[in-house]
């Protein structure tokens, strides 16, 4: 056996050219004429090539064969170790010196084995591999069949000649690490196997090679006719395309041919055309004759549809669809789950693209390889638009490779090839990426010019050099520089790792003709996607500015359960080295779908349904590109202090693509005393093929007037015990506790119950999230560097210097000092009156920017249900809160938290009036003057900070409360650091104070 996988100049032998074609048919039956080959094949495992036995390929081969499921990783079948690496390769791939080399000794490898059966050798017979990672040796009753690499792109061999009738062997030789992995240094889990479909496939010995169909429009972005181009492997053929819409035929054709058939089917009349609102589909049947004599049978879909740059004088460029322009509401999606790693089921690929549909999310960036053929048609079913990318990125090694060196340029070459190849009828493919983070030079020249040749109807994607690519893109672009790109002003470009950070300057001529997308940004790592809001508005304002595709989908983790408890795993947790940690969770949902709160935020920016409000005038927009609204019903609302008051349903009239329309609501809605709260939920009318009826597509909400606290009339007397170390105050609804060592606050009911385990306490910190940890790996070396946990350390030194009370009027108050590193001034005074309330108020004076300012204490362990009126029902920070609304709240306490995969901060509510703490006994909190922030936890902070997975955390058994006057915001522009912009910041040397209003219950 030749030791391909060494050689850079052998990345493929034997294997078939890529086609667009789908199966062939059974021309009876008309059913596809395969044989899935999946399910369980014999399996072993090496641990290194130079444990391979020399005559694994032959059929007396024996050895102790395990089993294993194709398709799947063989790590997450217990073989080796998956690991998780961004840009730093493997150990076996060879990074210094000479490249490319493998390292043999740490360079595992697997022997599959399938036996199958062949019940005749009349037709060409193939064998077709939807995915192989890295390479794939194959072999049929013991003979070479094919070598090839290229890990994402399907391959296909004509296996007819080692074929016979009864039972074949098929051996796979996979091996871990070739030539090919050095192109394959994408951030994500590397992981190996034959991880997609395996398939026989039976044609006629005449059959199809490919075909290649495109839209034809006039001026007005009619669609008139289609052309095609479809290959065959004879001469004197004849060709016969026939369209259906449904079981309707709508136009047919035959060309006579030698090997090539050319079509043009025109004069079509009242063509619908395929978008992602209305993903419009039409049948091919493509029909091939040898004579009179039907020989090979396909069946595609096919959507007419036209994409394109326009470029109006005096106007920004855009990106049009059918003569529209459009806004890209996407997210990066790995093709990857914790439960199955790459070999993703379609049921799965089903789930995950209807959840980003219902969440307003439409369009994937296939981040960064091909996906299965299914993955398109299912996008084509949807309406979602697809960036279709290259399965290349040499991140680690971008100064090297690909560059300009001819032996890498045929590598680059053949994967750009084969994914344009293959998936080039596909109407949801509206871009072309030529792949990622892998540098400049004449590949990416070369690689363009190879997807032209084929197909010349997309637009060319590619991050580093905008000379290449049809638009401008970048990757992580800080929210403030969009206006500045929009303005089309010389900027500095693609700062990124591989170059060391520095970019490159971009001058405005170079892309005035340009638009410009965000491939990556909003970075999503844990508690994050601050600014998403601001992101939009320059997005709504701008037509250059396109949109962009968030980081990412879903949080990469693999599932392992050990004693009956799950583990969400990230890079390390398996013995992998190298690894990058915890930057494998980036999602806007967890690695099990369920939602981050991010998702909530995503949902909103991205609604297609605009409101505004002038006086007593809504102004409904219709933001869609080209449909009207006539598929939504609007239900109106009315809340007043949080509670609901009435509704109605509201008719709206077709309010085209593009247009508004205006309406006002009957008075009773804005009258009312109190704070009113409208709101407007547009909600789907019918079913769809991604959500039911009743699914909220956008709603808006709008607020007047001012909340007022009901006050309780009942007044009692105060007592005071003030000696030694206490200062106990008695009042009708139970007693305060001022502690004078500590300065703390404890508070009993009326019943001489415990409310607080823990006293009130001023808090200054937070337990730290991914971004405020710049970056994740080695916080405790960067933490000592830049001190950035500052204020944990502050804390530790918080003293109460002082602790005195005294009676005022009929009113009894405690003011205390406190000494603390990094805040001056700081007091806290609590006022107790006679009604039982206790007003608590703090004021200080930072030297360093803080985290938060406010008071954290512990609640006892019956007080698990809340209530409150603010902003919800999910977590919302001041830089992620526009999908939060305004409302009363009712529930267990861990229903408004959120327990992210890797611990940290979580669960604040920003905007509120008031919150409820407990049933039977407990504590009202409510603001004075201004709305506070707050969060109820089952965990400590101490206990956030310190845990390094969610499976470590154990529930405290009571509740810590935080009651905040602010909360910095969470940040992600840029991945791992928050890049706080100064409305979400809280800035050092400035005074800060709030209020609120503690008042304890007990029902008897």
């Amino acid at each position: 056996m030749e030791k391909f996988w060494q050689d850079i100049n052998v990345f493929t032998k034997n294997a078939l050219p890529q086609s667009a074609l789908p199966f062939p048919r059974n021309l009876q039956t008309e059913k596809e004429n395969i044989i899935s080959l999946n399910g369980e094949w014999d399996f072993i495992y090496f641990s290194s090539t130079k444990d391979l036995p020399e005559n694994f390929f032959e059929v007396d081969f024996s050895s102790n064969f395990d089993k294993i499921q194709v398709p799947s990783n063989w790590q997450i079948k217990g073989y080796g170790i998956p690991q998780y690496t961004n840009l730093t390769y493997p150990k076996a791939i060879k990074t210094m010196g000479k490249i490319p080399y493998i390292h043999d000794e740490i360079n595992p490898c697997g022997v599959y084995r399938k036996c199958f059966t062949i019940d005749n050798l009349d037709q060409e017979i193939r064998i077709r591999f939807g995915g192989i990672n890295s390479c794939g040796y194959v072999y049929v009753n013991g003979n070479f069949v094919g070598y090839r690499e290229d890990t994402f792109d399907y391959v296909e061999y004509d296996i007819s000649d080692y074929c016979k009738i009864g039972e074949n062997v098929l051996t796979v030789l996979v091996i871990q690490f070739s030539t090919g992995s050095y192109l394959e240094d994408q951030d994500m889990w590397r992981l190996s196997g034959i991880f997609r479909d395996v398939d026989l496939v039976f044609l006629n010995k005449k059959h199809f090679v490919d075909a290649f169909i495109q839209s034809v429009f006039d001026v007005n972005y009619t669609a008139v006719g289609l052309n095609a181009t479809i290959k065959t492997n004879f001469m004197g053929c004849t060709v016969k395309l026939s369209l259906f819409d449904g079981e309707d035929l709508i136009a047919e054709k035959l060309v006579n041919s030698n090997r090539t058939a050319d079509f043009f089917l025109g004069d079509l009349e009242n063509i619908k055309l395929w978008s992602h609102e209305v993903p419009y589909l039409y049948t091919i049947r493509l029909e091939l004759f040898d004579g009179d004599t039907l020989v090979d049978l396909r069946i595609l879909k096919f959507g007419f549809r036209k994409v394109e740059i326009i470029r109006e004088k005096e106007k920004q460029p855009y990106v049009a669809l059918n003569g529209k322009k459009i806004k890209i509401c996407g997210v990066n999606r790995h093709d990857f789950h914790p439960d199955y790693g790459h070999a993703v089921p379609r049921e799965i690929i089903d789930s995950d693209l209807k959840l980003l549909k219902s969440n307003n999310i439409t369009s994937v960036r296939t981040c960064h390889y091909p996906n299965s053929e299914y993955f398109y048609s299912k996008c084509d079913e949807l309406g979602i638009l697809v960036m279709c990318e290259n399965n290349l990125e040499t991140h680690g090694l971008a100064k090297r490779i690909p560059r300009n060196n001819k032996k890498w340029i045929l590598h680059t070459n053949f994967r750009m090839a084969n994914m344009v190849n293959a998936f080039k009828n596909h109407p949801s493919i509206i871009f072309w990426s030529l792949g990622n983070e892998s540098g400049i030079g004449k590949a990416f020249e070369e690689m363009r010019k190879v997807a032209e040749e084929i197909d010349a109807t997309r637009l060319i994607h590619y991050e580093p050099m905008h000379q290449v690519s049809d638009l401008v893109s970048e990757m992580y672009t800080v929210q403030t520089k969009m206006q500045k790109i929009a303005d089309n002003k010389t900027i500095v470009h693609s700062r990124a790792l591989w170059n060391n950070g520095v970019g490159y300057l971009l001058t405005s001529k170079a892309y005035k003709d340009k638009p410009f997308i965000l491939c990556e940004y909003s970075h999503c790592m844990g508690n994050s996607l601050g600014n998403f809001a601001d992101y939009w508005k320059d997005f709504e304002k701008n037509d250059r500015l396109v949109g962009g595709y968030i980081w990412d989908f879903a949080d990469q983790s693999i599932k392992r359960v050990i004693d009956g408890k799950t583990q969400w795993t990230y890079g390390g947790d398996w013995g992998d080295t190298p690894n990058d940690g915890v930057f494998a969770f980036n999602g806007i949902v967890r690695a099990d779908r369920s939602p981050n709160p991010a998702l909530f935020e995503v949902k909103k920016l991205h609604e297609r349904i605009k409101t505004t409000l002038d006086k007593k005038t809504f102004t409904v927009t219709n933001l869609r590109s080209f449909t009207d609204l006539s598929d939504v019903n609007l239900i109106v609302e009315k809340y007043v202090d949080g509670d609901f008051e009435t509704s109605i349903t509201k008719d709206l009239p077709t309010i085209l693509a593009g247009e508004s329309h205006t309406f006002t609501l009957p008075d009773e809605f804005f009258k009312g005393e109190g704070e009113i709260a409208i709101t407007l939920h547009y909600c789907l009318n019918k079913e769809t093929s991604y959500a039911g009826f009743g699914h909220e597509v956008a709603n808006a909400q709008f607020v007047f007037g001012k909340w007022k606290k009901t006050r309780d009339k009942q007044n009692g007397e105060i007592s005071v015990d003030n000696k030694n170390d206490l200062i106990v105050v008695n009042t009708i609804k139970g007693s305060y506790t001022f502690d004078k060592k500590s300065g703390g606050v404890s508070i009993l009911d009326n019943n001489g119950k415990a409310i607080t385990k823990s006293p009130i306490m001023p808090q200054f910190w937070r337990a730290m999230t991914n971004n405020d940890k710049y970056p994740p790996n080695n916080i405790a070396d960067l933490c000592k560097l830049l001190n950035l946990d500052a204020y944990r350390k502050a804390m530790k030194r918080l003293k109460a210097v002082s602790v005195k009370g005294e009676f005022d009027d009929d009113c009894y108050e405690v003011e205390v000092k406190w000494s603390m590193p990094l805040i001056t001034s700081l007091k806290t005074k609590y006022v107790v009156s006679k009604d039982g309330s206790l007003k608590a108020k703090m004021s200080l004076l930072p030297w360093r920017n803080l985290v938060r300012f406010g008071f954290e204490f512990a609640t006892e362990s019956n007080i698990k249900n809340i209530e409150f009126y603010g902003n919800g029902p999910h977590e919302n920070y001041c830089d992620r809160k526009t999908s939060a609304l305004l409302s009363k709240y009712k529930g267990e306490a861990e229903d408004f938290n959120h327990e992210y995969l890797y611990p940290q901060a979580n669960g604040n509510h920003t905007n509120t009036r008031f919150l409820k703490l407990g049933e039977e006994n407990g504590i009202e909190i409510s603001m004075i003057k201004k709305p506070f922030e707050f969060s109820v936890s089952p965990y400590t902070t101490e206990m956030l900070d310190k845990s390094l997975h969610l499976h470590e955390l154990e529930k405290s058994g009571y509740y810590t409360i935080n009651v905040d006057g602010a909360q910095r915001g969470v940040g992600g522009d840029v991945p791992a650091m928050a890049m706080l912009k100064k409305p979400y910041k809280l800035p050092a040397l400035k005074k800060y104070s709030f209020k609120v209003e503690i008042n304890p219950f007990n029902k008897q």
